[in-house]
């Protein structure tokens, strides 16, 4: 089934809502990882951090995110 337009745009904001909930590095890394592709080993690499720290980064933007939409 398809969306409306109004529904779609109400749909927008609360993903805007929610990402602004993210911290600027949070934001990035769901960013890259969900919209770009990225893996988390790319994402760690070109920040220079482990790869743990970019996966738990990731889970903790997850949470944040079902709580508001």
């Amino acid at each position: 089934s398809s969306l409306s337009i109004p529904s779609a745009n109400l749909q927008n904001e609360q993903i805007c809502l929610a990402l602004e909930q993210l911290t600027e590095t949070q934001r990035k890394r769901v960013e890259l990882f969900y919209l770009y592709g990225w893996t988390e080993r790319q994402i760690a690499e070109y920040e220079g951090v482990n790869r743990y720290a970019v996966r738990k980064s990731l889970d903790q933007s997850i949470k944040k995110l079902k709580k508001f939409l």
